[in-house]
């Protein structure tokens, strides 16, 4: 439970580690982050559900998905607008690595943020409470479970607090991820679940290929960009797939 809890620390702004400096061991809390999903993704999904009760699913959405930053500390949101500002913006290699280190925020960032808020908004209001609830808690957990397992599988452009995570990381940790992402995906959702897992990893290809073109490897920033897609990917399947499938399937 203790690299549960780091994990949680992690990914989150909960305050569940002494204050000063924390030293987070690699790889022993990475392959937790599915399971720290699922944590974030039944409080975010709470709060839809219970949102629900009182207003249209529209406004309930923007509050689960206005928690979901809150709550990350926008730690995921970041990533994505760095990654589009560092691959759509940098012209070599040299640039794709300052504009990663920036901590101002470009066009390309802006939309590919402005995208996922209104992507993930939409598309949660137009599930009900409780197909809401189950979604969100697949797409956190199968999203950070993809994220795990990239690192497995890609190198480090730089170092840094992300990518720092990648030192012991083996192909055997990342099949770990990636299998427990899918078995949350399927789980809770079923097929949609299983397509979501597809998108997620097909998106979180592209990127790494991308990232690696242009700045030699992976970012931080980029796990954060997956983190997302993977999210993304689990709602969109599920939008798509309300009038076909239960969801959960097991209801």
């Amino acid at each position: 439970m203790r690299n549960l809890r780091m994990a949680l620390a992690f990914l989150t702004r909960i305050p569940l580690t002494p204050s000063g400096p924390v030293v987070f061991p690699a790889p022993a809390i990475a392959v937790w982050f599915p399971i720290a999903g699922l944590v974030i993704g039944g409080l975010v999904g709470s709060i839809y559900w219970v949102a629900v009760q009182f207003l249209p699913t529209l406004p309930a959405a923007v509050l689960a998905v206005g928690c979901g930053i809150l709550v990350t500390g926008a730690f995921h949101d970041d990533g994505l607008a760095d990654t589009f500002d560092a691959l759509g913006g940098g012209r070599d290699q040299e640039s794709v690595l300052r504009i990663f280190k920036d901590s101002r925020l470009g066009t390309f960032g802006v939309a590919a943020l402005s995208l996922s808020i209104l992507l993930r908004v939409t598309l949660l209001g137009s599930l009900d409470g409780t197909a809401g609830f189950f979604t969100l808690v697949a797409a956190h957990g199968l999203g950070r479970g993809v994220t795990a397992a990239t690192m497995g599988f890609a190198s480090p452009a730089t170092s840094g607090l992300g990518t720092s995570l990648m030192t012991g990381f083996t192909r055997r940790h990342a099949a770990a991820a990636g299998v427990l992402a899918l078995g949350i995906g399927g789980l809770l959702l079923g097929l949609p679940g299983v397509i979501g897992f597809v998108i997620t990893v097909a998106a979180a290809a592209i990127l790494v290929r991308w990232a690696t073109s242009k700045a030699g490897g992976i970012t931080g920033d980029v796990l954060g960009a997956i983190e997302q897609f993977g999210e993304m990917s689990v709602l969109l399947a599920a939008a798509a797939a309300i009038d076909h499938w239960s969801i959960p399937w097991w209801i």
